[in-house]
């Protein structure tokens, strides 16, 4: 190793030791995400029997929610004509960051709410992925009152995958998916899989000459996967919200001190800061827009927390890093959250 690469690599490790004094629970959180499990259909999901103070997780992976009184809620543990609410999405639903199962988003909401509250989120889901998951459990209950998707991941992934299917759109990992299954394929097979017209797998190239045609793309993908999640939960009587996950650069308050410390840490570590800049710039421009659009056309509620996130919330210490967030965090965005539940 050369110098210049030497002391690269020990500021990454400065910076990411920081990080864990301020945040030890992020240790745990690595690890697993760096030790998720292949799953038919959903790809991706969390360990099963995780039983830390920071995290447990049942026989499927999925992490418990803790509602009034210290209720350990479960898929299996829910009666099945008990009145439920379902939470699924990304990482943020799943609750990287909190310090326990009682502070994540769906705790928090059940807590609120004082409704029986079910976690059904992997690590990194996008809304086909939870779909898939909701599809899989929700069989279970009778009596689903509310379904609330939270998570950034469509602008996200846009932004970081090299393709999109066109039926299912975007998803982490579709790289390894392309590669790991169907492997260097050439020939006819090859040409059937990837050929030049009508594929299904649509390269993104995320240049200014190719913008409008994979924006619009993304949209069409989008909007296929959320008119199905809209029929299903009419037809079950459930009310279907889509959160957008908060951002503390998307939010007019003043960053508490460690913060801005994170953010920079998190930056010098990640490499991830043009793809968070051009996720904030294509969220404020149109896919914010869009989303709101396909709320109002589809029928279900859109919540962009951010501008409630604002002077009244100077100097909190809300956010890990741009995507996640503290046991505070959670709370507040569950405050907001919880008024528009049936």
């Amino acid at each position: 190793m050369d110098e210049s690469n030497r002391l690269i690599t020990e500021e990454m490790q400065r910076n990411r030791g920081r990080i864990y004094e301020l945040l030890p629970q992020m240790r745990l959180y690595h690890r697993i995400l760096r030790s998720q499990v292949w799953l038919p259909f959903v790809m991706r999901g969390c360990l099963p029997h995780i039983n830390r103070e920071e995290l447990h997780t049942d026989q499927w992976g999925l992490r418990r929610t803790i509602g009034r009184n210290g209720r350990i809620l479960t898929v299996e543990s829910v009666p099945r004509d008990e009145p439920v609410d379902i939470v699924t999405g990304s990482s943020f639903a799943f609750g990287v960051g909190a310090t326990s199962d009682s502070t994540t988003l769906s705790s928090r909401l059940a807590q609120e709410t004082g409704r029986a509250t079910v976690l059904l989120s992997g690590h990194q889901y996008g809304l086909a992925q939870s779909f898939v998951q909701f599809m899989f459990f929700s069989g279970r209950y009778r009596n689903i009152r509310n379904i609330v998707i939270a998570g950034f991941g469509e602008i996200f992934y846009f932004h970081t995958c090299a393709s999109l299917l066109r039926q299912f759109g975007t998803f982490p990992n579709n790289e390894q998916f392309l590669s790991g299954l169907n492997g260097d394929m050439t020939g006819k097979l090859g040409k059937a899989l990837f050929g030049s017209k009508n594929r299904a797998f649509v390269p993104l190239t995320h240049t200014p000459e190719r913008f409008e045609a994979e924006r619009e793309l993304l949209r069409e993908t989008i909007r296929d996967v959320l008119t199905s999640w809209s029929r299903f939960a009419t037809s079950l009587g459930a009310r279907l919200t889509l959160v957008m996950q908060p951002s503390p650069e998307l939010q007019s308050r003043r960053w508490s001190s460690q913060e801005m410390e994170l953010l920079n840490n998190y930056d010098a570590v990640s490499g991830m800061r043009e793809v968070f800049d051009r996720c904030k710039r294509d969220y404020q421009e149109w896919h914010g827009a869009d989303m709101q659009a396909l709320a109002d056309e589809l029928g279900f509620s859109w919540i962009d927390i951010n501008a409630s996130l604002d002077e009244r919330r100077d100097g909190e210490w809300l956010h890990i890093d741009p995507i996640h967030m503290t046991d505070q965090g959670y709370l507040r965005t569950s405050e907001e959250i919880a008024p528009f539940l049936i």
